[in-house]
């Protein structure tokens, strides 16, 4: 029976004992020492251990590794590959490497960076190391368990170009040089909480359908969020971002908690530039379905919640009023009333006025709405009259009578007949004459909104 290599690997508290078969001296050829006299031997022997179905871990830790990328290219493992305290002296390239079972390079020295390129991690991908003397890419890779990155002492930036990403992306509580991550879409949390980033942040065409954590320590002046689509809640540092450029460019930010954004009280500028609001921050609808519906007057937490996000309605308002914009301007307008409303002590009956005027007038906004709305009540009132008995006018016919309707229709009168007040059709036509009056007093408001001079909001309003 063949002798076991007697090395013991002591890393981070814990020790290893090395059960390959030696080699020389009591040492398998992987912890001989100087391992450039042996490197074909060492990459024939890792060759036979990725491709057997023994134990499985590969065991590479604490090694000073020459190059390496030609044992891993196109290879599959069943096996979980643990680099972790290994020393990398060149380059190294893993291209097509399936790691089934996950790999770690824990405590790494990458001395001249490293390059991940169509490579499959089927459990974490943990890139906890401590100096990368290089840049550290990943390339349409695969990841079904997720990604944990701890830097150390690295300069170098991290990419992430391309592909699906599953399970939690957790880069928290470290300290990176510059990070890119670009044609990624992120299925799970993704997380930079406690961290510091200190030259570059870049995204660049990505998708989180969790979550994005940013509440960070700090972020560089270097900062672009380019074609992001924010799908689940995301939340930023206040305090980190308070006095950097901030751009979202071709972003949606349908996921985006309003209140959460780094805009009030900022020293420098917030620039959104063709980005996609969700659909309850642009219309009234959102707002109304999640409030009305319940008290008016909300509890203080809310309240207080509700009075910033008015804040941020109004400067969203005055920036997109400021570029002209004046569609996306309208529509915070609109919800900056529906949320100043809400924060508003009223009476039953102007409750009701308010809601007609939001749904057909948008506040002022619309001139179509209120003018469809007289149309419909003119078209429709004849017609209901009829079904109520209401005789015509001389034998006249319906459309006859629906002109002398939009004649008299303020007056309790249909044709030659005058109704009772206290008669169904004489109610009909009173509620006709009070709706047809605040119809065209919003239809006169949104005239006078569209072709007045426009103004930004201010703190009076």
């Amino acid at each position: 029976m063949p002798n076991k290599c007697k090395h013991v690997t002591n890393l981070g508290g814990n020790t290893y004992e090395c059960h390959r078969e030696e080699y020389q001296n009591g040492r398998c050829v992987f912890h001989m020492g100087d391992l450039r006299q042996v490197m074909g031997k060492l990459k024939d022997a890792l060759r036979a251990e990725l491709r057997d179905d023994k134990g499985d871990e590969i065991d590479l830790r604490q090694l000073t590794l020459q190059s390496i990328s030609d044992v891993f290219e196109d290879a599959i493992t069943n096996k979980k590959v643990v680099f972790d305290g290994s020393a990398f002296n060149v380059r190294v390239d893993f291209k097509g490497t399936k790691f089934l079972k996950g790999c770690s390079f824990a405590d790494c020295d990458f001395g001249h960076g490293a390059t991940w390129e169509r490579c499959e991690f089927g459990n974490e991908l943990s890139l906890t190391h401590r100096h990368s003397g290089g840049p550290l890419k990943l390339v349409n890779c695969t990841y079904k368990s997720g990604v944990r990155i701890k830097s150390g002492t690295s300069n170098s930036p991290f990419y992430f170009l391309g592909r699906d990403f599953k399970g939690d992306f957790d880069c928290s509580d470290t300290t990176i040089h510059a990070i890119t991550i670009k044609n990624s879409t992120f299925r799970d949390l993704v997380t930079f909480e406690g961290s510091t980033i200190s030259q570059l942040f870049e995204l660049n065409d990505v998708t989180f359908k969790a979550g994005l954590d940013l509440r960070a320590n700090g972020f560089p002046k270097t900062s672009y969020f380019r074609g992001v689509t924010f799908l689940g809640k995301a939340s930023f540092s206040k305090d980190a971002f308070l006095k950097i450029p901030l751009t979202f460019e071709n972003c949606t930010l349908h996921g985006l908690e309003l209140s959460d954004l780094p805009i009030l009280d900022r020293t420098v500028d917030t620039k959104f530039d063709d980005c996609e609001w969700p659909h309850n921050y642009r219309k009234p609808w959102g707002d109304r379905q999640n409030h009305w519906s319940r008290n008016i007057i909300a509890d203080e937490r809310e309240k207080k919640r509700d009075k910033h996000i008015l804040r941020l309605y109004r400067w969203l308002h005055n920036y997109y009023y400021n570029k002209s914009e004046f569609k996306l301007a309208s529509s915070f307008y609109v919800s900056f009333m529906v949320m100043k409303r809400r924060l508003e002590k009223r009476n039953p009956g102007a409750w009701l006025i308010d809601m007609f005027y939001s749904i057909t007038s948008r506040y002022g906004e619309s001139v179509w709405r209120p003018l469809l709305a007289l149309v419909f009540l003119w078209l429709a009132v004849p017609g209901l009259l009829l079904t109520v008995g209401a005789s015509l006018s001389d034998g006249q016919g319906y459309w006859s009578n629906m002109l002398l309707n939009l004649q008299f229709s303020t007056l309790a009168r249909f044709g030659k007949y005058a109704p009772p007040p206290d008669s169904v059709s004489g109610t009909i036509l009173f509620f006709e004459s009070i709706l047809n009056g605040l119809l065209l007093v919003f239809l006169g408001l949104g005239i006078r909104r569209t072709f007045a001079p426009k103004r930004p909001l201010t703190e009076r309003d």
